[in-house]
Order: C-alpha cells, then sequence, then structure tokens
C-alpha cells in the first residue's frame, strides 16, 4: 500500500526536468551524460552549458535527418503504388503529382518544426535559434532537389510515353494512307 502511494505520488506530483526550457527525456539525458563524460575522459573540465548546446544542436539535426526520411519514405511510396491515376508505366497526372509532393513537403516540415514544441528554448536562444534556421535551409533545399528530380523524372516518362504512342499511330496512320 505504502509503495501503490509513493509511486502515485511520484507520477501526480513531479514535473519533468527542464534544462533551458527543454523536458529532459531519457535520450537527451543519455546524450547529455555522454557529453560530459566524453569532457572529463579528455581531461578537460565539463562545462554543462557547452554539453547541453551540443545535445540541444545534435537534436536539431536529428529532427532534420527524421524529416528528410519523412520525405524520403512518402516519395518511395508515391511511386510504388498507385494512388494516382497511372498508367503501366506510373505516368501521374501532374496536378495529381503535385498535390501529393506539397503534402509530402509539409508533412517533413510539420516533423521538424515540431521540435519548436518540444523545445521552446530553440526560438529564445540565439545559438539554438541560428541552428534551427540552418538546418531548416538545409531540409528545404535537399527536399526542392528531390521535388525537382520527381518531377523531372515523371516528365521524361510522359515524353517517352507520349513519342511511343505517336510512333506506333504514325505506322498506323501510313498503313491506312498507303491502302487509298
Amino acid at each position: 500500500m505504502e509503495f501503490k502511494y509513493l509511486k502515485d505520488k511520484i507520477f501526480k506530483e513531479t514535473q519533468p526536468k527542464r534544462i533551458n526550457g527543454k523536458k529532459m527525456n531519457g535520450s537527451a539525458l543519455a546524450q547529455f551524460i555522454i557529453e560530459i563524460v566524453t569532457a572529463v575522459n579528455s581531461g578537460v573540465i565539463p562545462n554543462i552549458n557547452n554539453s547541453w548546446d551540443k545535445v540541444v544542436m545534435d537534436d536539431i539535426v536529428s529532427y532534420r535527418n527524421k524529416s528528410l526520411i519523412i520525405f524520403k519514405d512518402n516519395l518511395k511510396k508515391l511511386n510504388d503504388s498507385d494512388r494516382i491515376k497511372s498508367d503501366e508505366n506510373r505516368l501521374k497526372e501532374k496536378e495529381d503529382l503535385f498535390k501529393y509532393l506539397y503534402d509530402f513537403k509539409l508533412d517533413a516540415e510539420v516533423k521538424f518544426n515540431k521540435l519548436l514544441y518540444v523545445n521552446q528554448d530553440v526560438l529564445v536562444n540565439p545559438t539554438y535559434s541560428d541552428c534551427f534556421f540552418k538546418n531548416k535551409e538545409i531540409l528545404e533545399s535537399e527536399i526542392n532537389k528531390l521535388l525537382q528530380k520527381a518531377v523531372s523524372e515523371n516528365n521524361e516518362k510522359c515524353d517517352n510515353y507520349c513519342n511511343k504512342v505517336l510512333r506506333e499511330n504514325y505506322k498506323d496512320v501510313k498503313k491506312f494512307i498507303k491502302i487509298f
């Protein structure tokens, strides 16, 4: 009974540990400890602020990478599925293709911006803010390259398919003209 009371009291009345506005979770704590231990092992006196800065900046990069993976996974699913009207060559209607690509881009950006909810200090601290916006630019640049590649590949498939159809139909027209 006493244990249950203690457990309930801990879960109901305690708040998560926060460092510079960010809730400390297991992975953040582990990364923080690694930074401190690395400093001690290298013969340097650990600086809590520098160690925490590294944890937050690594977190920003991690969110960027996860967001890019989400975009790439969605793009792969699009290419592997028949969600868009397509023929045997997997040609996509341009309007549908742009709609899905835009949705995928938004999904990735929402995932990245979720970091601002998890760690509100990112926009308050100028160092974190600079790191956040630089990584946001990198993410947008990489996504835009992938968007251009997807559109270009689809356009190339469309051009090839149209040329194939024209060649086949042109043969039929030539045969028809020879009859007359």
